[in-house]
């Protein structure tokens, strides 16, 4: 049986990068960016890890507009290449105690990632567009 030792950390309770180390001597190292991959010396995710919604920043809209999540799940707002158009992400309402966020603005190739922690509705906008909404609901479970 393997024991695992975790070496990483980041801002905000992300990881934004960490070694994997083994009680039989193997190790591993697992590229992360905020916490998205974590995974043990067979390479099995963990579950919570995992949870992971990707959103695309469409020329004009979000893709998805609406969506569920659980709690902890890590929202990534993608700006795909074949954008022609700038645009930002930022947040409008939240459950009380959220720190509001917003990406900077940018046009292609962009990625910009929240893990949303409180259950409630939240909702998103691209201030450059006001046609460019998002809602975004948080599960308890």
């Amino acid at each position: 049986m393997a024991v695992l030792a975790l070496v990483g950390g980041g801002i905000g309770g992300g990881v934004s990068g960490m070694a994997v180390a083994t009680s039989d001597g193997g190790s591993s190292a697992v590229a992360a960016s905020g916490g998205d991959a974590v995974a043990d010396a067979s390479g099995v995710r963990a579950e919570a890890a995992a949870r992971r919604k990707v959103v695309r920043v469409r020329d004009n809209f979000f893709s998805p507009a609406r969506t569920r999540v659980r709690r902890g799940t890590r929202m990534v707002w993608r700006w795909p290449r074949s954008n022609v158009n700038r645009h930002n992400v930022v947040l409008t309402r939240a459950p009380r105690g959220v720190r509001r966020f917003s990406s900077k603005s940018a046009v292609r190739g962009y990625r910009f990632a929240r893990r949303l922690r409180r259950p409630g509705r939240y909702a998103v906008i691209c201030t450059f567009h006001s046609n460019m909404k998002m809602a975004i609901r948080v599960r308890r479970r």
